[in-house]
């Protein structure tokens, strides 16, 4: 279990990489330190940022949910501002492709849907709703209530770390030594 969370963990670090994480630079003795990269936070994320996340996210959800090899789909990667719709459309994908593997039903969590900013009439806005309902996607955060149309890099690295979060608590059946809420403990009346 614990081999398991740490590979997906390591696949949330990769994930971030793609799209401008930290990197080291200058580690070779005898050259000259390399300027790292700036990136601009403002600026919405692109269809290619989302395309190479959601890559090496489905790379790490086959290898160490689904115990599979499979190559991850190929997706657009232009340099267009990836819509809202487009990332939970993404989520969704995945959700679906791990929920054979989950081990246990969490309690639905309850939200607005008034305060949902994705139209009713998009096809992502059951695929969202679902989402919160499950805990893939917070209640009040950006991906799911923001007036924009796309996302800024920390709020799609924010978005993509708790989605990722939630499918490796729902894949690895949780330890009643680690978890005493689970059932009767002495320190838990």
């Amino acid at each position: 279990m614990v081999r398991g969370v740490l590979a997906l963990a390591v696949g949330v670090w990769l994930a971030i990489g793609a799209v401008g994480g930290p990197q080291v630079y200058g580690q070779q003795a005898g050259k000259s330190k390399a300027v790292p990269p700036t990136v601009d936070l403002a600026k919405p994320v692109t269809q290619k940022e989302v395309a190479a996340t959601f890559e090496k996210l489905e790379t790490a959800v086959q290898r160490v949910v689904l115990k599979g090899d499979r190559p991850p789909a190929k997706r657009p990667a232009s340099q267009q501002p990836a819509s809202r719709s487009e990332i939970v459309r993404e989520m969704f994908r995945l959700y679906r492709m791990s929920e054979p593997k989950f081990r246990f039903t969490p309690k639905k969590q309850p939200f607005e849907k008034s305060d949902l900013s994705i139209a009713a009439s998009d096809g992502a806005r059951p695929m969202l709703e679902k989402l919160i309902e499950w805990g893939f996607v917070g209640r009040v955060a950006p991906l799911a209530t923001s007036d924009k149309p796309t996302m800024q890099l920390p709020e799609f690295a924010d978005a993509v770390s708790l989605f990722l979060a939630r499918i490796a608590e729902l894949t690895h059946t949780p330890s009643s030594n680690w978890s005493p809420y689970m059932n009767w403990h002495k320190d838990n009346p």
